[in-house]
């Protein structure tokens, strides 16, 4: 059987009904990634003044997308939700030819990098075999040029059209290449078969088969051994998993990186005890939604800001570990009526500390990882189909106690870090970290937190050093603990004593 692609240019009449739109689309694609046959979807925005987003949808074969589309009163409730914010005008393809490596242009294209994508109108099955001919003839003048990262065309099953579209490494390079003499002249030539119809184009979202369903179950299984429930929540344009457990006042927990919210598995039901639990894995981490941005930690605090007001919750108490750490103060600094009380453990926030902690005056092999995970899209073409080896590295680094956490804990990590397009969301979080500094140091400026903050770090972590970080921007600092035997991660190395703690400090 051979795999179908299917095309849909959506017209829509402004950029606040483009981004309606492609949310939509997002929700939708739920559904799809459940269905039988189901490869993916990749949406792209227009960065023109005419607002479109073209969606490709990609089957394994064309009886699996008549399966899924015959299903006609989900399908006719979806096509009324999206035709309420734009036009479309789908069409089935056939891939022609590509050049370049799909896996690049899916799920580790650069923040920069955009897509020129045309539809063209050929007519005939006649002048579409003429098209592809010219097209093959006159590519070099294209594939030779500097940042040309993908290109692959279709023909559309009723040989009326050809969709082709290139991915460039940026804008510049895109605009050099198109507008050398060859390639107008190779375009002309084309222009004999057909008419196109094309703009710039940004990849929005994309959006592959999601091995997260049967994880979903898997994650569920565990945490309602322990008396909670898993759900998903959508805020601030992003699906978070969010696992919910006890009655009391509301106390949130806030993983880092490179893990989920099941670091807290072994304090979580003690806490529940007294408190009403509310942990989220992250956006672009665990089970939560993987996109393409909102990364930087004043948007991702909006998610824990909206998150709130979903579950009906105000004046809560917040545990962060790592950028989870991060999160929670910046949360408290730009929401500050959400959080009452906060406690900080073996972390630093951008602009108020981080940079100091990767810096290579000495040695500092423990740290490489931060630089590596810069370094877009190279990190992610090393790690994918290696997670299990990079987490191992990062494991072996970090952890102190190997005794009490050995790498087989680490198995819910390692199968989330598998999932399509996660290595590069949760890089995202240190890429996008310097983009916020002076948006926090004004915060910050505005005044430290005055709520009661519990500093916690390992001893053979951050230990002592993490004292200057936490009151670089909180100014009523109850208490600095230095957990012992304890590397960096000390909810799952030194569980008891950091539940003695969070004890004293959060059950009023």
């Amino acid at each position: 059987m051979t795999e179908t692609i299917f095309f849909t240019v959506w017209q829509t009449d402004s950029r606040e009904k483009q981004s309606a739109l492609v949310a939509e689309m997002r929700s939708e694609a739920r559904v799809l990634a459940a269905k039988p046959g189901f490869l993916g979807v990749t949406v792209w925005v227009g960065l023109d003044a005419n607002h479109r987003v073209l969606v490709e949808g990609r089957w394994a074969s064309r009886a699996h997308f008549d399966a899924a589309a015959g299903d006609s009163a989900e399908a006719t409730a979806s096509r009324a939700r999206l035709e309420e914010l734009g036009k479309g005008e789908p069409g089935l393809f056939s891939e022609s030819f590509q050049l370049g490596s799909q896996v690049s242009e899916a799920t580790t294209a650069a923040e920069s990098a955009v897509a020129f994508i045309q539809v063209w109108e050929v007519g005939t099955v006649e002048h579409q075999q003429g098209w592809l001919t010219t097209m093959r003839r006159n590519v070099g003048v294209l594939t030779d040029k500097p940042g040309l990262q993908f290109m692959r065309t279709h023909a559309s099953e009723d040989g009326k059209r050809v969709a082709v579209y290139a991915q460039w490494r940026d804008r510049a390079s895109l605009e050099a290449a198109v507008n050398t003499p060859e390639a107008k002249a190779g375009h002309q030539a084309m222009r004999t078969h057909g008419t196109p119809d094309g703009t710039v184009y940004k990849v929005s979202d994309v959006l592959l088969p999601n091995p997260a369903a049967s994880l979903f179950d898997k994650v569920s299984s565990r945490w309602a051994a322990l008396g909670f429930e898993s759900t998903t929540i959508t805020v601030n344009g992003i699906d978070l998993h969010v696992v919910l457990g006890g009655e009391g006042s509301p106390l949130v927990l806030l993983h880092g990186y490179p893990q989920s919210g099941e670091i807290w598995r072994f304090v979580a039901s003690e806490l529940a005890k007294k408190h009403r639990v509310v942990i989220p894995d992250l956006r672009g981490m665990g089970l939560s939604g993987v996109v393409s941005d909102g990364f930087d930690l004043p948007n991702v605090t909006d998610d824990m800001h909206e998150l709130l007001g979903k579950l009906g919750l105000r004046q809560v108490a917040v545990a962060g570990h790592d950028w989870g750490a991060a999160v929670g103060a910046v949360w408290a600094l730009r929401h500050r009526v959400d959080v009452r009380k906060f406690a900080f453990i073996e972390s630093a926030v951008g602009g108020a500390g981080f940079e100091s902690i990767w810096v290579f005056d000495h040695p500092n092999p423990a740290m490489t990882f931060i630089p590596f995970l810069l370094t877009d899209p190279l990190a992610e073409s090393l790690i994918v189909g290696r997670e299990e080896i990079f987490l191992r590295h990062l494991w072996s680094t970090f952890t102190y106690n190997k005794d009490r956490v050995p790498f087989d804990a680490w198995q819910p990590y390692i199968d989330a870090m598998k999932r399509p397009g996660l290595v590069r969301s949760s890089a995202s979080f240190y890429r996008s970290v310097y983009a916020a500094v002076d948006r926090i140091r004004e915060m910050i400026g505005t005044g430290k937190l005055a709520i009661p903050v519990l500093s916690v770090s390992g001893q053979a972590s951050f230990g002592a050093g993490q004292k200057g970080f936490v009151e670089a921007f909180a100014s009523n600092v109850v208490k600095h603990v230095v957990v012992g035997n304890s590397g960096h991660f000390v909810a799952e190395e030194q569980p008891e004593a950091l539940m003695a703690e969070f004890r004293a400090f959060f059950d009023d």
